[in-house]
C-alpha cells in the first residue's frame, strides 16, 4: 500500500517526520517530497505522478501557503488536493490549530474548501496530538479494508507503557504519563532495595528488583515515544522497540 504526504514543508517538517515514521513502522510505501529522486520533469509532475500512484493521501494544513506554482498561481500543496479530488483518492486531513493571525490569509482560504468540499480535517494543536489522531484515523481507514489489520507501532508503545503504568500506579492521559512521578518512585525504591540487601532480607529485595525494573521500562517506553516524534525511522529504532515491547511483557508475567 501506497500512502502520499502532502504538506507545506519548512513549517510542518516535525509533523511530516511523525506521519513518515508511522507509516514506514506499518511497511508501507511512502510517497514524500524527502524521498524524491532527481529529475528532468518539473516538481509539480513528479507530484502529481506520485500521487496518482497512491492509494491514500495524507494531508497536513498549517500557517504556510506555501510555494506557488507559476502556472496557475495556486500552490503546489493545494493544486495537490484537487488533484486528489479529481481522482476521488481518499484523503485523510489534519489541521494545524492556531491563531488565525498567523495563518497566511490564502492558507485559511484554502482550508475553508477543503472543509466546504466535504473532507472531515481533525484539528491538531502538536506532534503528540498529530501522532494519536494520526493512529486513530489510520486505524480507522484500515477497518474498511479486506486483508489488512492495522498494528500502528505507537499504540503498541502506549499500550505497553499504560499496562506497565497501572502497575507503577502512574496517571495516564491520552498516552501522556507522570515521568516525574517514576523516578521519584525509582528513588524510593533503590533506597529501599539497599536496606534490603544491608538487612539480608532476599525475598524482600526480588520484589523491589522487579519494581525497579517495571519503572526502567516505563521510562523506556517513553523515551521511544520522543524518539518516533524527532528521528527518522530506522531499523534501529525498530529493533529497539521491538526489544522494549518484550522488555515489559517479560516484566508483567515476572510479576503474574
Amino acid at each position: 500500500m501506497k500512502f502520499f504526504l502532502s504538506s507545506t514543508y519548512e513549517d510542518l517538517k516535525g509533523m511530516r517526520q511523525v506521519a513518515i515514521n508511522t507509516l514506514e513502522a506499518l511497511c508501507c510505501e511512502v510517497e514524500a517530497m524527502e524521498y524524491f529522486e532527481a529529475s528532468t520533469r518539473t516538481n509539480k509532475e513528479v507530484c502529481l505522478r506520485k500521487l496518482a500512484e497512491s492509494d491514500l493521501i495524507i494531508g497536513i494544513y498549517g500557517r504556510r501557503y506555501g510555494s506557488i506554482d507559476p502556472e496557475t498561481g495556486i500552490s503546489f500543496t493545494e493544486i495537490e488536493y484537487d488533484e486528489a479530488r479529481r481522482l476521488n483518492k481518499p484523503i485523510l486531513g489534519f489541521v494545524l490549530e492556531v491563531n488565525e493571525s498567523e495563518r497566511d490569509p490564502r492558507e485559511t482560504v484554502f482550508i475553508q474548501k477543503i472543509f466546504a468540499t466535504g473532507v472531515l480535517c481533525a484539528k491538531v494543536d502538536k506532534k503528540k496530538d498529530f501522532v494519536v489522531k494520526l493512529n486513530d484515523s489510520l486505524r480507522e481507514y484500515f477497518k474498511g479494508l479486506d486483508g489488512y489489520d492495522y498494528a500502528g507501532i505507537w499504540n503498541d508503545i502506549i499500550e505497553a507503557q499504560n499496562r506497565v503504568a497501572a502497575k507503577l500506579g502512574i496517571f495516564m492521559h491520552n498516552g501522556e504519563g507522570d515521568v516525574d512521578d517514576a523516578l521519584n518512585q525509582l528513588y524510593a525504591v533503590s533506597d529501599d532495595f539497599v536496606k534490603a540487601i544491608d538487612n539480608g532480607d532476599k525475598e524482600t529485595a526480588d520484589t523491589i528488583e522487579i519494581k525497579f525494573k517495571t519503572i526502567v521500562a516505563y521510562l523506556k517506553l517513553n523515551r521511544l515515544k520522543d524518539r518516533l516524534l524527532h528521528e527518522p525511522w530506522s531499523e534501529e529504532l525498530r529493533q529497539e522497540i521491538f526489544a522494549a515491547r518484550d522488555e515489559y511483557i517479560k516484566i508483567l508475567n515476572d510479576q503474574s
